[in-house]
């Protein structure tokens, strides 16, 4: 990211009843993005959520040069279950 960037991370998990509840948002902005990230790190410290499902959106809501270049965001999910 450049200086002046914005992410924000937010975490949505279903319960068994199926509807989805906000769980947390989290913003990473300028250099607080550098290196991988672990789940509890965007899940207000948490470091599993147990639902029938589970959404991650990543947005940008600001950019340093209103959106003249990309913003890589690599990822890597491990999903583990019982």
């Amino acid at each position: 990211m450049h200086n002046g960037d914005e992410v924000t991370v937010k975490l949505e998990v279903a319960m068994p009843n199926g509807k989805l509840t906000p769980f947390t948002q989290t913003r990473f902005a300028d250099n607080q993005s550098k290196g991988l990230k672990h789940f509890r790190d965007f899940a207000d410290g948490v470091q599993a959520v147990v639902g029938t499902r589970v959404r991650i959106t990543i947005e940008q809501p600001s950019s340093a040069d209103n959106f003249q270049s990309p913003v890589n965001v690599p990822f890597l999910f491990v999903v583990e279950s019982p």
